[in-house]
């Protein structure tokens, strides 16, 4: 029921197919099978219009619309009727199906390799071994990041999940790829060249193909299904019982000899021992009282929660109200044993070891406990602790599986590893009438750095020294215009320099004044500057005060910016409620959420076609009756022509409403500006605290960076000092 909002509230469950079987029946037997007679016409409609009005839409939707169906349906059941062709011929299957059985498991005959793929019959050449439809999925979702309790943006220790070693992917491309058919994640590499007997190649039966020409970022929008699939192909003739080897490339090679030349024993494994180990060898298990496992294991019971029957009588002279309650274990079920999902937390008080029963207490998911005795030593098994599993060791081996270059669309190449080519540009943003803005040359990762680190400049007390400026010169307060800094500062308290004089404006060059800002789209947060001084002091040092001593800002991604994307920083709803005036309304993230919501539903009411007459009568009810009509900044987020509402679905409404925010390399090379030919670093001059120091080899007459300008007047970076009371045009 939790997808609902996605299939509609009138999909049959397994209750509903069963209700509807039993009501089908019923009427069949009223009818006594005669579905031509009058009586059994007249019925029917009294039938499947009271059911209409009386029971679940789900079982309304499991019968069958026609009275001439009906006896067909009561012999197949209504579950069976609703998807007809699931039973196929065989020359169908042969005709339009992949055989998924050519491999099997068995131990691996690489040693230390664990399970691996077996030819379950004769394969010759050329034969496809398997199919393997793909999940597809960016790089950085393995990512694990162990971050600072207080600030989260600054990492710890990044490694990646155990899913890294069962995907593929290339060294090229975000992308990575899950094969999710039976027995293809058991495929090992191979030891030499000569033993490969498979390789991969794209199927000419995945659903979507055009993905292939697609970006990186494009592909991964489509989020909700699979759509491309490989295959893998036999290279020679493969024997009934012959492991299954590919290559799984020298990368990956490379890095397994270099984990095994620097491996070393975990530190404080703890006397760690394998579940499984105690599973085949703890046949009588000890009690809390006893000697104590590892700490790596626990014990978990295998019990129905809900269906623990009634509780033993406590004894009389028992006076704790608060005792747990007692109940006899009972076995509920064929194969309970193998329900994962059945088993809670417990820990064992008491054995009988004549009858190997146990007396434990379990840990219920409400937060309470319960006493069960009489359990069997096969209902309590070992299990892993939190987070304690080999699985979870930070020195595990982590390494994709690597696709063929062949395999590899230019389209997907968004990691670029030439340190020749620019990383970050700035061009025309856009946002229409925004000026400039800074895109990304390649692909950033989440969390990772998006521009060399900069500095903050605290300007003080401006508008006081302006005023002050104007008292000295005209003998009163004159109202000043704006200057134009005013639209550029950042609030000091995000910088840490709040407190350096009564009022305090930050300036944050490089991304804090050149990237715009996109309520729906904010991809880049600022960290901190760090205070440095460089070791001057004001006693012995004439460069004291000549610089600032805030260095270090950065910005880091906040999910993957693909390459080509303008990079967008979060100026606040608020920034852009206080100038309707100029800017107009302009949606708040929330309200492109709701957008998003909105055409969602829409999309799935009118069943992907916006050509139908259903979509056409539902998009003019949404302008003329929908509840966002009160809300201008939904309504400004909303596509505003139905032919444009597939677009939407697919970007999202932040990205359907700036279509260029992507941009490609060839744009960012024709009307760009590269931005990161210059980094800071420590100065090779004395004094001179940091300075700018190339990243890459540039040729005489090389743009080294572009520098757009703010104007100001030079009066407005006079300061003043007041001497005493009475010079203040405030006082």
């Amino acid at each position: 029921r939790d997808r609902s909002r996605i299939f509609g509230d009138t999909l049959p469950l397994s209750d509903d197919f069963a209700t509807a079987d039993n009501l089908l029946k019923e009427f069949y037997d009223l009818v006594d099978g005669d579905l031509e007679s009058e009586f059994a016409k007249d019925f029917w409609d009294l039938f499947t219009h009271d059911l209409k009005n009386s029971t679940s839409p789900r079982v309304h939707t499991a019968l069958p619309s026609e009275l001439k169906n009906v006896k067909k349906v009561v012999e197949s059941g209504t579950a069976m009727n609703s998807v007809p062709n699931v039973v196929r011929s065989m020359d169908w299957l042969q005709e339009n199906g992949m055989c998924l059985d050519n491999i099997k498991a068995g131990p691996s005959t690489i040693p230390r390799a664990g399970e691996g793929a077996f030819a379950s019959r004769n394969l010759p050449k050329g034969t496809m071994v398997s199919p393997a439809p793909l999940v597809h999925i960016h790089k950085g979702h393995m990512d694990i990041l162990l971050t600072d309790q207080h600030e989260k943006s600054k990492v710890h220790w990044k490694g990646s999940s155990l899913l890294m070693n069962y995907v593929y992917s290339h060294p090229s491309t975000n992308l990575a790829f899950y094969a999710y058919s039976p027995g293809t994640n058991l495929i090992n590499h191979a030891r030499s060249k000569k033993e490969v007997n498979v390789r991969l190649q794209w199927s000419s039966q995945m659903s979507n193909p055009e993905w292939l020409e697609m970006s990186t970022y494009d592909v991964l929008r489509y989020n909700k299904k699979t759509g491309l699939m490989m295959e893998f192909i036999a290279l020679r003739d493969i024997a009934e019982g012959e492991e299954i080897l590919i290559d799984y490339g020298s990368e990956w090679e490379e890095a397994w000899s270099s984990h095994i030349e620097t491996w070393e024993s975990p530190a404080n494994d703890n006397g760690y021992v394998p579940v499984y180990v105690l599973n085949d060898e703890e046949t009588i298990l000890r009690t809390i009282d006893e000697e104590e496992y590892p700490p790596n294991v626990m014990t978990a019971c295998w019990i129905d929660e809900y269906n623990l029957g009634e509780p033993l009588e406590k004894d009389d002279d028992d006076e704790d109200e608060d005792a747990e309650e007692e109940y006899t274990w009972s076995y509920w079920g064929e194969g309970m044993f193998r329900h994962t999902d059945q088993s809670l937390e417990c820990e064992v008080l008491d054995r009988d070891a004549h009858l190997n029963k146990y007396t434990t207490r379990v840990f219920l998911e409400n937060g309470q406990s319960i006493i069960l005795v009489d359990m069997p030593r096969e209902a309590i098994i070992f299990v892993e602790q939190e987070y304690s599993g080999d699985a979870y060791l930070r020195q595990a081996f982590r390494h994709p599986m690597k696709l063929p270059d062949d395999m590899i669309p230019d389209a997907w190449k968004d990691i670029e590893h030439d340190r020749d080519t620019c990383g970050l540009y700035m061009a025309e943003s856009s946002i229409p009438h925004s000026g400039l803005g800074i895109y990304a040359g390649r692909g950033i990762q989440t969390f990772a750095d998006i521009a060399h680190p900069d500095i903050s400049i605290a300007v003080e007390d401006i508008q006081t020294n302006r005023r002050w400026r104007n008292y000295n010169k005209y003998g009163y307060d004159v109202k000043q215009p704006d200057w134009l800094f005013e639209h550029y500062y950042w609030q000091p308290q995000n910088l840490g320099q709040l407190w350096e004089s009564t009022d305090v404006q930050s300036i944050v060059p490089g991304l804090g004044m050149l990237a715009n800002s996109h309520t729906g789209l904010v991809n880049a947060h600022m960290r901190r500057p760090a205070l440095n001084g460089f070791g001057m002091t004001p006693s012995e040092d004439p460069s004291a005060g000549t610089m600032s001593n805030y260095h270090g800002v950065t910005w880091w991604a906040d999910g993957y910016i693909p390459a080509g994307m303008e990079i967008f920083v979060g100026y606040g709803d608020n920034w852009f409620k206080h100038r309707e005036g100029d800017l107009g309304i302009i949606p708040f993230s929330s309200d492109f959420k709701e957008a998003d919501r909105l055409l969602e539903e829409f999309w799935e009411k009118i069943d992907g076609n916006p050509e139908s007459e259903l979509a056409k009568e539902l998009w003019e009810n949404l302008w003329t009756e929908g509840t966002y009509e009160e809300n201008d900044r939904v309504r400004i987020a909303m596509p505003q022509d139905l032919k444009d509402v597939e677009r939407a679905v697919e970007s999202g409404t932040a990205l359907f409403s700036v279509p260029d925010a992507i941009r490609d390399f060839s744009w960012l090379e024709e009307h760009g500006r590269c931005l990161d030919n210059i980094r800071n670093g420590k100065s090779s001059i004395p004094n001179a605290g940091n300075g700018a120091f190339a990243t890459r080899r540039m040729k005489m007459g090389d743009v080294v960076a572009p520098a757009p300008m703010v104007h100001v007047d030079r009066k407005d970076l006079e300061v003043y000092d007041s001497e005493g009371e009475g010079d203040n045009p405030d006082s």
